[in-house]
Parts: C-alpha cells; structure tokens; sequence
C-alpha cells in the first residue's frame, strides 16, 4: 500500500486529525478488564514497539511505508484474529514511534469480488456479502460487552445511482478512541475495519450524503 492509497483510505472513511503529541504517548491504549484483543493490545502503550508487535503476532509479515514529513504505516499481514478471522493490521505512527492510530481490518472474502478478479460484478460495489456483515455484527456485540452501545451515526453514499448507506459504531474511553464500520477500500470491494485511536486526536465520521 503506498502512501497515496493509505490517504484515500483514511480520508474515504474514518479520519484521524493527529494534534501535536503529548505526554500521554505513553499511557497504556486500553486499561484494566475495557481491553479488546487482550493477547495482541493487552499492556500496549501509545509507543510502537515492532519487537512486541512481532512476539504478538507470529508468522505475520510487516512492511513499513514512510508517507507525509514524518509518517510511517507499520502494515502487518497473514494476521488471523478473533472475529475478523485473516486480517492487515496498520499501525500508523510518527518517526519517534508514537502512535496516532492503529486499524484493523479484513477485507471481500467473495473470490467474484476480489481485486484479481476479471470482469468485477456491479455486485460487489452495491451489495456486500453476508460474510462480512456477520463479522461486523459479531464484532459490534464483542466491543458493547466491553464499552456499551456507544454513538451510532450513518454513512451514505452515492454509487452507480445506488444509494448506499451503513452505520458506524463509535466509543470513547479515557485512553482510547474506537470506531468499527463497513466501507468501500480503494477497489471497490468492501472491507470491515476497526479504528483504535489515541485520546487525544480529533475523529471525525462522515455524515450522511444528503
């Protein structure tokens, strides 16, 4: 992933305005029992540490792409986690290794609606496969029993004279910011993607097309 499609993924869905880094880099990103993913963030500060990362993650892979001034996007793959099942986990951080976010998510797992794929069906624009709604719904039940219902807001948007609307889930806890929505990667295909984020940045969500 360059650096130009990491930015049209991050603009296309959820976005992260990164304020000026401050003491609290290194404040764990989920305290006591609210943790989710325990065996993969459990004790994780605001710090990247690719050591840790890689203990946590065994026989992934990780390939870091510099974008911006001073911008880098740790991109792991060949993870397996619970609920998302195969996943990329990007871990977007400054130079000096202080996180601004950390997204995880699995991508269309129809082989009609794969990026390879020939000949792509209008389909897989419009319509998502059950698949991922499953995964999405699993993961809304799994963060409520940790954060509760948290603030629902919808997304629409206009494709192939399709109106195409979905929710996205946001919670806020005092060292963490988390959103799980379904969105549309560069591709066309859908993807579920969660969106970990420190306290102390802006999050935005796209608000409904009018």
């Amino acid at each position: 992933m360059n650096g130009n499609k990491l930015a049209t993924v991050i603009a296309f869905s959820c976005v992260f305005l990164c304020c000026p880094i401050d003491s609290g880099a290194q404040e764990y990103i989920f305290m006591g029992d609210k943790g989710i993913f325990p065996q993969l963030l459990g004790d994780l500060t605001w710090k990247y540490d690719e050591s840790t990362m890689r203990k946590r993650l065994p026989g992934s892979n990780v390939e870091d792409v510099k974008y911006g001034k001073d911008d880098v996007d740790s991109i792991y793959t060949g993870v397996v986690l619970p609920y998302f099942g195969d996943a990329i986990i990007d871990v977007v951080h400054k130079s000096n290794r202080v996180i601004q976010f950390i997204k995880i998510s699995t991508n269309e797992t129809r082989e009609q609606c794969l990026a390879e794929a020939k000949n792509m069906p209008i389909t897989c624009r419009n319509i998502y496969g059950k698949v991922l709604i499953e995964i999405r719904n699993d993961l809304l039940l799994y963060i409520q029993s940790k954060h509760g219902e948290g603030i629902v807001k919808s997304v629409c948007e206009d494709e192939n004279g399709f109106k195409i609307c979905e929710k996205s889930f946001m919670w806020s806890t005092k060292t963490a910011k988390l959103v799980l929505g379904m969105y549309k990667d560069d591709d066309g295909s859908w993807i579920v993607s969660l969106y970990i984020g420190r306290p102390s940045d802006f999050l935005r969500i796209p608000e409904p097309v009018k």
